[in-house]
């Protein structure tokens, strides 16, 4: 499912965000990347903010893009300032610290749902982050070809599927 993979070096991270109602309700978090190299796929070189998925929101945020599920957790009947100061943490197994000033191999993939179609997202967070040896930050497994729609990663996610 990967439409890009490249070598990049994390310069920096942003704060997490929402994307506009209909997109994905989790956040991500933008990371601000030195692309070095494109080892498939269509994507230049040079600076380029990348997403992965996680990080944390203010109850706000939640709220203003989630009202349903933000509701049904209770932030709407938090004050506006306690909305603003309260932060949901959103993780999951593909959670994995991004290191700044290191260089990795990232597989990934286009906003399917179209909500955002020129952002790149790092797919399945961990599973999808290599060492630039090409080693799975996560499951230490070897990235075994790099040809976008058809990179063949062991990981526990596809690992599970078979």
């Amino acid at each position: 499912q990967a439409e890009v993979v490249v070598r990049a070096k994390v310069l920096s991270a942003g704060t997490a965000g929402l994307f506009e109602p209909g997109a994905p309700s989790s956040p991500y978090t933008p990371l601000n990347v030195q692309v070095l190299e494109v080892l498939s796929g269509d994507m230049e070189l040079g600076a380029q903010t990348l997403y992965f998925p996680g990080g944390a929101v203010t109850a706000e945020e939640y709220l203003s893009k989630n009202p349903t599920s933000g509701q049904k957790i209770g932030l709407a009947e938090l004050s506006q300032s306690e909305r603003k100061s309260k932060y949901l943490q959103f993780t999951s197994e593909t959670d994995f610290d991004i290191k700044k000033n290191t260089e990795y191999v990232f597989v990934l993939g286009q906003d399917v749902e179209k909500v955002a179609p020129d952002l790149f997202f790092v797919y399945v967070g961990a599973y999808g982050t290599f060492t630039k040896d090409k080693k799975n930050v996560k499951t230490q497994k070897e990235l075994k070809s790099t040809n976008a729609g058809k990179a063949k990663v062991q990981t526990e996610v596809n690992a599970a599927a078979n």
